[in-house]
Protein backbone atom coordinates (compact mmCIF):
# COMPACT_ATOMS: atom_id res chain seq x y z
CA UNK A 1 0.00 0.00 0.00
CA UNK A 2 1.23 3.63 -1.00
CA UNK A 3 1.82 5.65 2.42
CA UNK A 4 -1.67 6.68 3.74
CA UNK A 5 -2.35 8.68 6.87
CA UNK A 6 -5.94 8.20 8.68
CA UNK A 7 -8.33 10.77 9.96
CA UNK A 8 -10.52 11.17 12.60
CA UNK A 9 -13.04 13.91 12.84
CA UNK A 10 -13.56 15.28 15.85
CA UNK A 11 -15.69 18.01 15.21
CA UNK A 12 -19.12 18.49 15.41
CA UNK A 13 -21.19 20.52 17.48
CA UNK A 14 -22.65 17.92 20.28
CA UNK A 15 -26.43 18.95 19.90
CA UNK A 16 -27.51 15.37 20.73
CA UNK A 17 -25.29 14.85 23.51
CA UNK A 18 -24.05 17.22 25.48
CA UNK A 19 -20.12 16.41 25.61
CA UNK A 20 -17.32 15.23 23.36
CA UNK A 21 -18.86 12.16 21.29
CA UNK A 22 -15.28 10.78 21.40
CA UNK A 23 -14.92 11.06 24.71
CA UNK A 24 -17.77 8.34 25.38
CA UNK A 25 -16.57 5.17 27.44
CA UNK A 26 -16.13 1.90 25.78
CA UNK A 27 -14.79 -1.38 27.80
CA UNK A 28 -11.40 -0.68 26.16
CA UNK A 29 -11.67 3.18 26.80
CA UNK A 30 -12.67 6.10 25.08
CA UNK A 31 -14.16 5.74 21.64
CA UNK A 32 -11.23 8.36 20.16
CA UNK A 33 -8.33 6.37 21.79
CA UNK A 34 -9.84 2.86 20.45
CA UNK A 35 -10.05 4.34 16.82
CA UNK A 36 -6.75 5.79 17.33
CA UNK A 37 -5.02 2.62 18.36
CA UNK A 38 -6.58 0.45 15.89
CA UNK A 39 -5.93 2.52 12.93
CA UNK A 40 -2.49 2.69 14.12
CA UNK A 41 -1.91 -0.83 13.31
CA UNK A 42 -3.31 -0.59 9.42
CA UNK A 43 -1.81 3.35 8.50
CA UNK A 44 1.47 5.20 8.39
CA UNK A 45 0.17 7.79 10.59
CA UNK A 46 -2.96 9.01 12.65
CA UNK A 47 -4.43 12.49 12.29
CA UNK A 48 -6.84 13.80 14.57
CA UNK A 49 -9.06 17.06 12.71
CA UNK A 50 -10.27 19.00 15.47
CA UNK A 51 -10.87 23.26 16.30
CA UNK A 52 -10.38 22.29 20.18
CA UNK A 53 -6.61 20.99 20.49
CA UNK A 54 -6.64 21.52 24.14
CA UNK A 55 -9.48 18.44 24.57
CA UNK A 56 -7.05 16.01 22.15
CA UNK A 57 -3.42 17.01 23.45
CA UNK A 58 -2.89 14.15 26.04
CA UNK A 59 -3.57 11.34 22.76
CA UNK A 60 -0.30 12.67 21.07
CA UNK A 61 -1.47 12.74 17.82
CA UNK A 62 -0.62 15.40 15.26
CA UNK A 63 -3.75 17.82 14.55
CA UNK A 64 -5.33 19.66 12.11
CA UNK A 65 -7.46 22.63 12.38
CA UNK A 66 -10.45 23.88 9.77
CA UNK A 67 -8.47 25.81 7.43
CA UNK A 68 -11.82 27.51 6.02
CA UNK A 69 -14.46 29.42 7.89
CA UNK A 70 -17.02 26.84 6.98
CA UNK A 71 -17.56 24.24 9.70
CA UNK A 72 -18.28 20.72 8.61
CA UNK A 73 -16.43 17.44 8.38
CA UNK A 74 -15.91 18.47 4.33
CA UNK A 75 -14.09 21.08 5.82
CA UNK A 76 -12.05 18.84 8.06
CA UNK A 77 -10.79 16.30 5.83
CA UNK A 78 -10.04 19.24 3.10
CA UNK A 79 -7.58 21.02 5.65
CA UNK A 80 -5.96 17.25 6.23
CA UNK A 81 -5.30 17.12 2.68
CA UNK A 82 -3.59 20.50 2.23
CA UNK A 83 -0.90 19.48 4.63
CA UNK A 84 1.85 19.32 2.47
CA UNK A 85 3.06 15.93 3.72
CA UNK A 86 -0.22 14.06 2.93
CA UNK A 87 -0.95 12.25 -0.04
CA UNK A 88 -4.21 10.61 1.17
CA UNK A 89 -6.50 9.90 4.57
CA UNK A 90 -8.49 6.96 5.30
CA UNK A 91 -11.68 9.15 7.14
CA UNK A 92 -13.40 8.05 10.11
CA UNK A 93 -15.76 9.91 12.49
CA UNK A 94 -14.66 9.70 16.22
CA UNK A 95 -17.66 8.20 16.93
CA UNK A 96 -17.67 4.69 15.63
CA UNK A 97 -16.42 2.58 18.46
CA UNK A 98 -16.35 -0.60 16.40
CA UNK A 99 -14.39 0.57 13.80
CA UNK A 100 -12.76 -2.62 11.96
CA UNK A 101 -9.00 -2.39 10.83
CA UNK A 102 -9.62 -5.32 8.23
CA UNK A 103 -12.30 -2.86 6.61
CA UNK A 104 -10.74 -0.01 7.01
CA UNK A 105 -7.72 -1.39 5.15
CA UNK A 106 -9.68 -3.07 2.18
CA UNK A 107 -11.09 0.16 1.54
CA UNK A 108 -7.72 1.88 1.51
CA UNK A 109 -6.09 -1.17 -0.58
CA UNK A 110 -9.33 -0.01 -3.24
CA UNK A 111 -8.03 3.57 -3.39
CA UNK A 112 -4.44 1.87 -4.86
CA UNK A 113 -7.02 1.26 -7.91
CA UNK A 114 -6.42 5.00 -9.01
CA UNK A 115 -9.26 6.54 -7.41
CA UNK A 116 -9.83 10.22 -5.75
CA UNK A 117 -12.17 9.18 -3.47
CA UNK A 118 -13.40 5.51 -2.46
CA UNK A 119 -16.33 5.30 -0.03
CA UNK A 120 -18.44 1.90 0.68
CA UNK A 121 -22.18 2.26 -0.12
CA UNK A 122 -24.97 0.79 2.23
CA UNK A 123 -28.50 0.48 0.99
CA UNK A 124 -27.53 2.67 -1.68
CA UNK A 125 -26.39 5.53 0.52
CA UNK A 126 -22.33 6.33 0.40
CA UNK A 127 -21.01 6.64 3.53
CA UNK A 128 -18.79 9.25 3.39
CA UNK A 129 -17.04 9.48 6.68
CA UNK A 130 -15.60 5.97 6.26
CA UNK A 131 -13.42 6.20 3.27
CA UNK A 132 -10.37 7.39 1.49
CA UNK A 133 -9.84 11.24 -0.37
CA UNK A 134 -6.95 11.61 -2.23
CA UNK A 135 -4.94 14.98 -1.96
CA UNK A 136 -5.78 15.50 -5.99
CA UNK A 137 -9.30 16.17 -4.57
CA UNK A 138 -8.10 19.61 -2.80
CA UNK A 139 -7.90 21.26 -6.14
CA UNK A 140 -11.69 20.28 -7.29
CA UNK A 141 -12.96 21.63 -4.23
CA UNK A 142 -11.25 24.72 -4.15
CA UNK A 143 -12.67 25.64 -8.14
CA UNK A 144 -15.77 24.91 -6.66
CA UNK A 145 -15.61 27.28 -3.65
CA UNK A 146 -16.20 25.10 -0.85
CA UNK A 147 -16.52 27.95 1.27
CA UNK A 148 -19.86 28.71 0.54
CA UNK A 149 -22.36 27.82 2.98
CA UNK A 150 -23.73 24.41 2.75
CA UNK A 151 -21.00 22.86 0.68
Amino acid sequence: MRRMDALILAGGENKRIPLLKGFLETGEGRIVEVISRRLGKVFNRVILSTNTPEHYYYLGLPMVGDILPVRGPMTGIFSALSLPDVSAVFVTACDMPDINGILSKYIADKWQSGFDAVVPVFNNEPQPLFGVYAKGLVRGWRRRSITKKGA
